[in-house]
């Protein structure tokens, strides 16, 4: 597996977490900065929303670009042109 394969897959895998389970995100990375609060804000949850939407995109659209890619230069090797 290339390295923009396993960069689109890890960005799509990080967007669906962040769109299935913001809360469990905060705990693992948020929830030790504070005493008082257990659930993550108002603002946590939109800029996940906006995290996991650009890492969606982003990862599809490096698994996009680099599969075109890779069927190119598959046509040429076996003179598919």
């Amino acid at each position: 597996m290339e390295q923009e394969q396993i960069a689109g897959i890890t960005l799509c895998v990080i967007g669906l977490v962040l769109t299935v389970k913001p809360t469990l995100v905060w705990k693992l990375t948020e929830s030790w900065k504070t005493e008082r609060s257990s659930a993550p804000s108002d603002r946590y949850n939109i800029g996940a929303r906006y995290s996991q939407y650009w890492c969606h995109n982003i990862g599809a659209n490096i698994g996009a670009r680099y599969s075109k890619f890779l069927m190119n230069n598959l046509k040429r090797e076996l003179n598919f042109y």
